[in-house]
């Protein structure tokens, strides 16, 4: 019978003892570990649940200032003011090129709330307006710490300084109008240093004002109409220019006599006169009837230029736009002078007679003047046929020629405007027919002699042999 020695059996003893101290460290170790994974996963969690809190409230914040600005931006109209010929500062499309950016601006006139600033063509439209703006502008000024800091700083003051500006030319109380306009340069002080580099607000968007970004084009505008408030110790009133006397002379020697509001519209007063003294009106026509609006369409030079080309008789243009001046104080009704539209702003030369009050009240042109004798002889010519031949971009094209012999002015601007603007009268070439052009000349020209019916003479036949006509009875 074999026996262990006492050596072995405590080398074995101690060998098992290890090995089970050895599983209870990596028991342990295992279980450390699962503590910290456990404590990691924790941890983890916390960290992804604040960011996600983080988040959303970020993205509730986001929204809740998008709605503020939301709210502010849809009482603006898309409408430049007067130092903007034609071009319009917005305050949308922060992230796109400059390009594209200029191209927007020009272009966004058929947005439908570009029709706002017509629709204010009396004292209570404007006026619930003014309520309105002021109502926003008292949002934003009391959400003001939301906005410092983010990237909708910008945003947020220039709708501010918009709805100053509009809420201002809205209001017909001088003291409030002003003070409207004084807040917004104020704001623009504030602007035009910080965001002088802005991808938008920085950029130069009139070539013929390279020196002014867009928040210096606005502060000129708010200038401009503090200036005209301190000449004429108000702000522009209905009140005819007293030392203007306008007579449109017919073909037929009908005489149509004009008063001008040069309070309300100076700069498109200024270029009519200037148009008139240039003779540009002289011996043009009518060319075109809008018998939905009751408007008579004259002003065209090549109606003058090129008589026998009806094709272009809407198509002259000088390159330049007139600076919108629409004003609630100046609702169009029957009798009232307009021009007509260019983008934002309104043509050099061509302007319209409305024969009856619009059936929609919603006008986007600048009234400017008013027919005080002579409209019952422009009214019949709002039953004049138009054209109707396919391709034909003038819907409103007369088929017979309604002439204007002259237009004349007597004296001079009692209330001229400011010098920040000046009429600059280029009447433009001829153009070359186009195939479009010959097309519808084509189309108009008088059909030819209908072919000689059944016991007609026949060509060559003479006098003689032709078939005596009958006698009575």
């Amino acid at each position: 019978m074999t026996t262990k020695s006492p050596e072995k059996s405590k080398t074995a003893k101690t060998s098992w003892w290890e090995r089970l101290m050895e599983t209870s460290e990596d028991a342990e170790a295992g279980s450390n570990f699962l503590k910290k994974l456990l404590w990691g996963g924790a941890i983890l969690c916390v960290i992804v649940a604040g960011w996600l809190f983080f988040q959303k409230s970020s993205h509730s914040k986001a929204e809740a200032n998008a709605q503020i600005l939301a709210h502010a931006l849809a009482l603006l109209p898309d409408q430049a003011p007067p130092e903007f010929e034609g071009l319009l500062p917005h305050p949308r499309f922060p992230q796109i090129s400059l390009s594209r950016y200029h191209y927007l601006v020009t272009s966004m006139q058929n947005n439908q709330r570009s029709r706002l600033w017509g629709a204010l063509s009396d004292h209570e439209n404007a006026k619930k307006y003014v309520g309105e703006a002021e109502s926003a502008i008292e949002e934003l000024n009391d959400n003001a710490s939301r906005f410092q800091g983010s990237d909708d700083e910008w945003l947020f003051k220039n709708a501010l300084q918009q709805l100053h500006w509009f809420a201002g030319i809205n209001t017909i109380e001088t003291a409030a109008r002003k003070a409207h306009l004084q807040k917004q340069l104020e704001i623009l002080a504030d602007m035009i240093p910080t965001f002088k580099n802005h991808v938008v607000l920085g950029l130069h968007p009139d070539p013929a004002k390279p020196d002014k970004n867009v928040m210096e084009l606005w502060e000129d505008a708010a200038k401009a109409e503090l200036k005209f408030l301190d000449t004429h110790k108000g702000p522009p009133t209905l009140e005819p220019d007293p030392g203007l006397k306008v007579t449109l002379t017919l073909e037929n020697d009908g005489q149509v006599a004009f008063v001008l509001y040069s309070r309300v519209a100076p700069k498109t007063v200024a270029n009519f006169i200037a148009n008139i003294r240039d003779g540009v009106y002289d011996g043009t026509a009518v060319y075109g009837v809008d018998k939905a609006r009751g408007a008579l369409l004259m002003g065209d030079p090549f109606t003058r230029l090129a008589p026998d080309r009806p094709f272009i008789w809407d198509k002259a243009d000088s390159g330049y736009a007139v600076p919108g001046e629409l004003n609630p104080l100046l609702k169009p009704k029957k009798g009232r002078l307009f021009m007509a539209r260019k983008g934002a702003a309104s043509h050099p030369f061509h302007f319209g007679i409305l024969t009856k009050d619009p059936d929609n009240p919603a006008f986007s042109e600048t009234v400017f003047g008013e027919v005080t004798e002579g409209l019952d002889l422009l009214i019949p010519w709002l039953d004049t046929e138009v054209h109707d031949e396919v391709g034909l971009t003038n819907t409103f094209l007369p088929r017979v020629r309604l002439g204007i012999k002259s237009v004349v002015v007597e004296g001079n601007i009692a209330y001229p405007g400011d010098d920040s603007w000046k009429p600059h009268v280029k009447i433009p070439e001829v153009p070359e027919a186009t195939p479009a052009e010959e097309k519808f000349m084509e189309a108009i020209k008088p059909s030819e002699e209908e072919p000689k019916k059944e016991g007609d003479a026949k060509e060559g036949d003479s006098e003689e042999d032709a078939p005596a006509p009958k006698k009575d009875g």
